[in-house]
Parts: C-alpha cells; sequence; structure tokens
C-alpha cells in the first residue's frame, strides 16, 4: 500500500536535507573496489545489472569507464544503495508514496540513516553492454572481436567476445560473482566447446587450485583482466604485456600425442569415382548432383554448398566423433578450392551461409543433411543414416 509523508511527520526534515547533500563519492568508510571488483559484485544477474548509484559508488574514479558500457533497462530497482556518509550503509527498501514519488527507507534507525527522495530515473536499472565491453576488450588486448557477443546457453555468466586469431581459439568473458559459479560455468564450457579456449575475467580472484588444474588439463588459458588493463576514459590501455599468455596458449595448442586431432583431409577429385553413395546421401558428377532420399538437389551453380559436402563425404565426418571444424577445416578447404580470398580477421561467416537463401530448397538440404556435434563446438557432420 503506498504510504503518507503524515505517517513520517519526524523524519521529513531530514529526507529533505539528505536530498540535498546526496553526493557522488561512496559512504564514509566504505572502500572503492573500482571497475573490476565492481563486475564481480554485480554478476548475480545477467549480465551484472544495478541503479546508476551503484554502479557510481562502486566504480568510484573509475566509473566514467564504467558509464560507457552501461545501457538503461525498462526494470525498476526495488531497493536503492545507502548514500549517507554515515549511514548503515545497508540496501534501502524503495516504497512509493501516494502522489507518485519514492522514498528510499532504512531498515535501520531513520534519525541516524535519513531516507532518500528518488526520481523515476534514479530507480532504473543499468546492466552491462557486454557485446560493446567485449569489442572495446578484445582491442586492447590484440584479439579479433565477435560480431556479436552472445552469452552461452549452458554456461550462462560466460559470453562468447572473440577470436586468437593465431589458433582461431573461442574466446570467453566469464562475470561470475564467486569461486562456486566460475567453477559451473567453466565445467559447461569445457564439456559443450570441444577445443581449447581462452577465459578472460575481471580478477583472478575465484581462480582456485582446483579451476588452474580444470584449466592445465583442458589446454586452455585464464587472462585476469585487472593486472593487464586499466581504465582509459571509454575504453582501456594495456598495463602489462599479455603476449606471453598468448604465446604459451598458442604452443599447447599444437597438436601432439595420441589425442592429437585428424589432420585436415585435401581431397582429390580425380582420384574420386564417378558416383557414389553412403546411407540416404548418393551423389554425381564430383557432387554437382546429389540425392537425398528420392530428392535431387543440382549444385552447379552452388560451389560453397557443393564443396562443403564433398570436404565432409571425403573426410569421412559421418558421426559427431569424425566431425570437423568450420572455422578450421571446412572455410579454408571451401575458399581455397572456390578461389576465394582468406577470410580477413574482421569478417564472419558461418555454414548455413553456403545454403542460403534460409527458406529455399538448398537451405533445407543444409537443415537435413549437415548435423552440429554440439552447441559451441564448430564442429559439424553428414547425417547420412
Amino acid at each position: 500500500m503506498p504510504l503518507k509523508e503524515e505517517n513520517f511527520p519526524d523524519i521529513l526534515e531530514l529526507m529533505r536535507q539528505a536530498a540535498e547533500k546526496r553526493v557522488e563519492a561512496p559512504p564514509g568508510g566504505h572502500r572503492v573496489p573500482g571497475l573490476w571488483r565492481t563486475l564481480e559484485s554485480f554478476a548475480e544477474t545477467n549480465p551484472p545489472a544495478a541503479v546508476l548509484a551503484s554502479w557510481r559508488h562502486y566504480a568510484g574514479e573509475e566509473y566514467g569507464t564504467v558509464g560507457n558500457f552501461l545501457r538503461a533497462t525498462a526494470r525498476s530497482a526495488q531497493w536503492y544503495p545507502c548514500l549517507s556518509a554515515a549511514g548503515c550503509g545497508n540496501p534501502h527498501d524503495v516504497v512509493a508514496l501516494e502522489d507518485g514519488r519514492w522514498l528510499a527507507r532504512s531498515q535501520e534507525d531513520q534519525r541516524y540513516c535519513p531516507a532518500i527522495w528518488l526520481t523515476e530515473p534514479e530507480l532504473a536499472i543499468h546492466e552491462l553492454d557486454v557485446e560493446r565491453l567485449g569489442v572495446e576488450l578484445c582491442r586492447a588486448l590484440g584479439l579479433t572481436s565477435a560480431r556479436a557477443s552472445q552469452a552461452v546457453t549452458s554456461a550462462p555468466k560466460a559470453w562468447r567476445v572473440g577470436t586468437f586469431t593465431a589458433t582461431q581459439s573461442p574466446v570467453y568473458l566469464a562475470l561470475c560473482p564467486s569461486e562456486g559459479q566460475l567453477l559451473l560455468n567453466l565445467e559447461s564450457l569445457m564439456t559443450g566447446c570441444g577445443e581449447p579456449f581462452i577465459l578472460l575475467a575481471p580478477t583472478a580472484r575465484y581462480r582456485s587450485e582446483l579451476i588452474g588444474t580444470m584449466l592445465h588439463r583442458e589446454r586452455c588459458a585464464f587472462l585476469p583482466l585487472a593486472p593487464c588493463l586499466a581504465p582509459d576514459g571509454a575504453g582501456f590501455r594495456l598495463t602489462s604485456p599479455v603476449r606471453p599468455i598468448l604465446d604459451r596458449f598458442a604452443a599447447g595448442c599444437v597438436p601432439h600425442g595420441p589425442t592429437a586431432p585428424e589432420p585436415v583431409i585435401n581431397p582429390k577429385p580425380a582420384a574420386r569415382p564417378e558416383a557414389g553413395s553412403r546411407g540416404r546421401l548418393r551423389w554425381e558428377n564430383d557432387f554437382a548432383d546429389i540425392w537425398l532420399g528420392d530428392e535431387r538437389y543440382d549444385l552447379r551453380e552452388r560451389t560453397k554448398a557443393r564443396l562443403c559436402i564433398q570436404y565432409l563425404y571425403d573426410a569421412c565426418a559421418f558421426d559427431q566423433r569424425s566431425a570437423r571444424h568450420f572455422e578450421k577445416q571446412i572455410d579454408p578447404y571451401v575458399r581455397k578450392h572456390s578461389k576465394l580470398e582468406p577470410l580477413p580477421n574482421y569478417a564472419e561467416t558461418k555454414l548455413h551461409h553456403y545454403f542460403n537463401p534460409s527458406r529455399g530448397k538448398l537451405a533445407k538440404l543444409g537443415r537435413e543433411l549437415i548435423r552440429s556435434a554440439g552447441r559451441g563446438t564448430g564442429r559439424y557432420f553428414l547425417n547420412v543414416e
């Protein structure tokens, strides 16, 4: 039920004074975590979110950089941070008054921690724009940013923000509020990714011995941002070299031993018979004509789709175990044999682009014939059985 001002006659003057003296600095005695610890502190939500007052108080002098990566949402806060230098330091409950205004009241003695008058914009929750942050982080670290940073379904506190060009390995940003959350999301990434990756995190605060062992076992790199990047205006500047970490990661990705991945297969068309089949797939004329079941497809004018199917067939990629990686194996083969230039670092293509338009007959072929080996793995095989 909305509250009336007359219910609090003894503190009205104190509240008005507090509203007039509201400061931008953190409350007295409260430690300012800074940008990186702030991201971890607000990481209970996906993405991290809070009212602007909280972002300012936690980030302190680094708010100028933080604010560049925030966006307003349609959500309003149910609590508001304590802004009194000698206050309780705990969140204040937000209550609505009958005249349409809002009041943030402390749960402690209200005489010693005055309530705060609020406007609607002050109650608006602002969330982290992970896509913009990912682009800037990759620029500062010398990585290739992803076209659109996306949260991983199986690891909701991790976002794919870029690629390490030297090995074409994925780069993820983990924003976790605890060691347990980091562990859970890391396990999900390792299960779904299927290859070594680079994990960015605001700090090394939650990198336990167990997490370090997991990263080492899967040949993944952990790169805490606080020791190497400092806020610099609207972005970041490098304060410590990251190349040694990236070089060690690249060296660890070199295939070795019995677990080395299968090499890229370069088929030789001259040695291929005129026609062939496997399961429900049949082909003739060097895959210019193919049949999936009883339906025929003419691929004479769809070179990339034809070469993609040809490559997977010759590579014997017929199940999840034998699936081939799109960026590292399929696309380089297709581009080479269709006489296309290598894909620039800033560009991105997907396997389904070979079978566009999305509603045509060719798209149907792509959906029915080519299957993913798992979300986030980047590996595909022919579904011919």
